[in-house]
């Protein structure tokens, strides 16, 4: 499939509608709150969008991207340190600490990143399934969603974020389902995907009622779950949808959407988080708990602002580290040759 602009402009939503999410969630533990259905009914199809992308346009799993994207979370750790202790004052070791585990890869907080790193190594198997037949590629990929949307949705989540764990899973089931979409020419017209995602998201958010004050079932079904149908489901609508639209080629589009990833190693290392925490436990946000017009607003523009700092940030790095850069990757190859003579 052919890069286009609508598929890059929805990887740039997708990443804000992560920031969004965690910023709620920040909000709900600064402040003891419930987890409500504004902060999980849209912005939790993030994370699936990103895999369902990949699966578009295909994985070329090589070991430039790999060392490309541990090189990425490798400054980021290092910034979050520099931050930690210009501004939250950390002790020295537990720095150190944080920064070998993100270094280490298996041992990061980076749970996404692991899991993208697990996948890639599957996309061989993958790329044998899709071979197959279109009976017996369609039977896979129902056994695949049942399993994971259904198995782990009614599990609520336990199987945990772990590199063995289910999002593994969900992911290979996600990228095989995108991979269908692209080989298949799957394509539903514009005003039928904006149908497809509203009956998705109302249906996401009157089930979630429903559960929570009259039947109970939310302590066994988690509706805010990335396996969840709901959540899948408008996923994939919201991929239609700019499948959909005329293709475009637009150059500033696509180059912010080649650095976003940067944005989630900046937001979600350990010590940022603290610092996020922080910046919610204040006055501007606390008064307005009750109204969920204007805390979504401020929420929106904190979740900008970082935005919008992390692409900046990305930028200089990819400025002044690009030497550094294929030296590592060079450095790397040569030890891997090594060792396979």
């Amino acid at each position: 499939m052919e890069r286009n602009s609508n598929i890059e402009i929805l990887r740039i939503i997708a990443m804000l509608m992560i920031v969004v999410g965690h910023l709620y969630k920040f909000l709900n533990v600064v402040y003891d709150l419930p987890s409500g259905i504004d902060s999980f009914a849209i912005t939790n199809a993030g994370v699936d969008i990103f895999v369902l992308i990949s699966g578009l346009f295909g994985i070329k799993p090589t070991i430039n991207k790999f060392v490309n994207l541990w090189l990425v979370t490798i400054f980021y750790s290092l910034l979050a340190a520099i931050i930690g202790i210009i501004v939250l004052d950390m002790p020295l070791y537990k720095l150190l600490t944080s920064f070998i585990k993100v270094a280490s890869i298996i041992y990061s907080p980076y749970w996404f990143l692991i899991t993208y790193f697990a996948l890639m190594l599957f996309v061989p198997m993958i790329n044998t399934i899709l071979k197959q037949d279109k009976r017996t590629l369609l039977l896979y990929l129902i056994i695949f969603l049942f399993v994971d949307c259904i198995f782990q949705t009614m599990s609520k989540g336990f199987y945990g974020l772990t590199f063995f764990g289910g999002a593994l899973f969900h992911f290979i089931a996600l990228y095989t389902l995108a991979r269908v979409i692209t080989l298949w020419n799957i394509r539903l017209k514009t005003i039928y995907s904006v149908l497809f995602y509203i009956i998705v998201l109302v249906a996401t958010i009157s089930a979630k009622y429903i559960c929570d004050n009259y039947i109970g079932f939310d302590k066994f079904v988690y509706f805010g779950s990335d396996t969840s149908p709901f959540i899948v489901l408008q996923s994939v609508a919201l991929v239609l949808f700019f499948k959909s639209l005329c293709p475009m080629s637009l150059k500033g589009i696509n180059k912010i959407a080649s650095v976003v990833f940067a944005v989630y190693c900046f937001h979600t290392h350990n010590i940022m988080l603290l610092l996020i925490e922080r910046t919610l436990n204040t006055d501007i946000f606390r008064n307005n708990l009750n109204n969920h017009i204007i805390l979504f607003l401020y929420i929106l523009f904190l979740g900008i602002c970082i935005y919008i700092l992390a692409i900046i940030i990305e930028y200089l790095r990819r400025i002044y580290s690009n030497q550094v850069d294929e030296f590592v990757t060079r450095y790397i190859k040569k030890a891997i040759n090594s060792i396979n003579i």
